[in-house]
This record gives C-alpha cells, structure tokens and sequence, in this order.
C-alpha cells in the first residue's frame, strides 16, 4: 500500500517524488507465507480420496468472490470513464481472462490482468491448482512440487514476451517463495522450533533487509531472487518460531489488520489514486500529504469492504458448501490463512 501510494503520486501530482520500492517485497513474504499455511491447513488431509474438492472449494470461497467484485468496479469504470483509468484500455479478452485467473497479456504488452495487482493471484491460484493435484493422485505436496518448481525457475532464465502470457508468468524464480513455505511448515511438523534469540534475529534482521529503501525489486537475477527469498523465509520462520510467545499478546487491531489484508490489498489500488488526482486537479503539490492521504483512505476503504462484504460473503459461502458436504472444516492454521493465504 506504501508502494502503490508513492507510485500513484509520482504519477499523478509530482513527478520528481522518490518511489518506496522495497514495498513490492510484500508480495514475496506472502507467497512464503502462503506456502507454509496450504501446508499446515491440509496437514490432516493428505492421502485422503477426494479431499482435493474441499480444498479447491475452500480456495475459490476465499479468494474469488472479493477479486471479480472488484475487477467487475475497474471494467465498470473503463467503460464509462475511460480517461480516468491510466495503464489499462478496454480488451474484453483481457477481462474475461481476468475473471478466469488466466495470464494474457493486456494492451501494453505486460502480463497483467484488468487488476494489475491481480497478478499475484493468478500465480497465487496456480499454485492452488498444483496443491490440489497433489492431493487428487493422494501424493504429498513435497513428493511432487519441487522438481516442478525447479524446472520453472530454471526455464525462467531463457524466457521471452514471445512465450505465451502462462508460460511467461508461472516461469518466474518467485515460484521458490512458495516451496520455502512448504519446507518450513514441514520442519514446524516434526516439532521443531528455533531459539528465541535466533528466531528474533532472523525475523528482525529479514524485516529490516527486505524493506529497507533501495532501487532495485524488480527485473531480479535469478540470485537476486534467490536472496530475497531467503530473506522472506527467514521472517517467517522467525515469526513461527516466535508464535508461542507473542501471539497472546497480540493486540486486537493487529490480527483484524490482518484478517483483512486481502481486502486492503485488493481495493487500494482503486482509492490510492484519489487524493493525488483531486490535489493535481487543485493545483497544491503536497506530495507527503498525497502520500498519507492516499494510504489512510485506502486503509479505511479496505476495513469497510473487508467487514461490509469479504467477511458476511465468505462466511455465507462457507454455510453454503457445508450444506453441499463438501469439507471446509477451517483448522487453526487455515485461520491464519485470512492474514493473506
């Protein structure tokens, strides 16, 4: 959110303003993040004959519902405001792809769906899909996803624009993020766990490693990418590590921040641009104001959309699969999965 606030006032009121880049490494905490929690929430369901269509289930109710909400308000808005809505024109094979979670390429030649944050998930959801085979040939995650990881990070070193918009995307060293979720949530499962001053000092030092301002986070080598996996485990494995003493003492406002990260996540790009339009419309150049107007609107945006829709929806569709017998038991680790997973 801190990211895209800069990104949207650089662009639309002051040009000159320095972009927070490093914020872009968000994405790859949640991908580990994500691999740890499909581990630890199907834990109890691995080797069972149709456990698959519950966790598919589960994945679709979680994710999809909020996502074509609000790619359905970005095509509302390219049709009837078409100059208000910059890096994105009309394609409606781009929209439907986009409500398909298939990776196409969009009218500036970039892998990116409608939502351009969007295409996070479509990684996000072919990882599903790979889960999800995994648990219908009744094989263990890790028996079948790290060779295919593997063979994608290394096909990513010989990619092109002139593969297919799939093949482009799922060819990225970002894929790791995933596997090293996995790994640790499979040492977590043989009851191991770090020292706290170890645990404190790889999740403190990844933070500030990961986050701290500098230039470059995008157009990675493939070592670079490596690294900031490694940096992204290590604050996750630190967290965990860490979750007996300080989960009790997590203030209620943090966990509902992170309840509602998917919400935050998802709206923001279509608040965050507001405050700096209306300022550049006013003629004030107040680009730290355009900064935090644009990330507390988008803040509260979010906290709404997360308890006025993504909540009652989930939780309606929830009931509703329960009733078709389909599995969605949430275990506890699949409550945390609200955090981002």
């Amino acid at each position: 959110m801190l990211l895209h606030s800069t990104f949207y006032t650089s662009e639309r009121l002051d040009p000159t303003l320095t972009l927070y880049t490093a914020g872009a490494n968000g994405v790859r905490l949640f991908f580990v993040i994500s691999g740890l929690v499909m581990m630890l929430s199907t834990a109890r369901l691995a080797g069972g004959r149709h456990v698959w269509r519950g966790f598919a289930a589960r994945r679709i109710v979680r994710i999809v519902p909020l996502y074509w909400a609000v790619t359905a308000v970005k095509l509302a808005a390219l049709i009837a405001l078409p100059s208000v809505v910059l890096h994105a024109k009309l394609d409606w094979v781009v929209a439907l792809c986009s409500f398909l979670f298939i990776p196409v390429y969009n009218t500036e030649g970039v892998v990116q769906p409608l939502m351009a944050v969007g295409w996070t998930l479509n990684i996000e959801i072919f990882f599903y899909a790979l889960f999800s085979l995994a648990l219908a040939l009744r094989m263990h995650p890790l028996r079948l996803l790290p060779a295919l990881f593997l063979v994608l990070t290394i096909a990513s070193e010989f990619k092109s624009h002139a593969w297919p918009a799939p093949a482009y995307l799922y060819c990225d060293p970002v894929i790791l993020d995933f596997l090293a979720g996995m790994l640790i949530a499979r040492w977590l499962q043989t009851g191991k766990s770090l020292p706290s001053w170890l645990a404190f000092m790889l999740l403190l030092g990844g933070l500030v490693l990961l986050f701290r301002p500098y230039p470059k986070v995008y157009d990675l080598t493939l070592m670079e990418s490596l690294a900031v996996t490694l940096l992204a485990a290590c604050v996750v494995l630190g967290a965990v590590s860490l979750e007996k003493i300080f989960a009790p003492r997590l203030p209620g406002w943090l966990l509902f921040l992170g309840a509602a990260s998917y919400s935050l996540y998802l709206i923001h790009p279509l608040i965050a641009p507001l405050p700096p339009a209306i300022l550049a419309k006013l003629g004030l150049p107040l680009s730290l104001f355009s900064v935090v107007s644009a990330f507390a609107l988008s803040l509260c945006a979010g906290l709404m959309v997360y308890l006025l829709f993504e909540r009652p929806v989930t939780r309606a569709l929830s009931v509703w699969l329960r009733r078709r017998e389909i599995d969605t038991s949430v275990s506890v680790a699949d409550r945390h999965s609200r955090v981002g997973g």
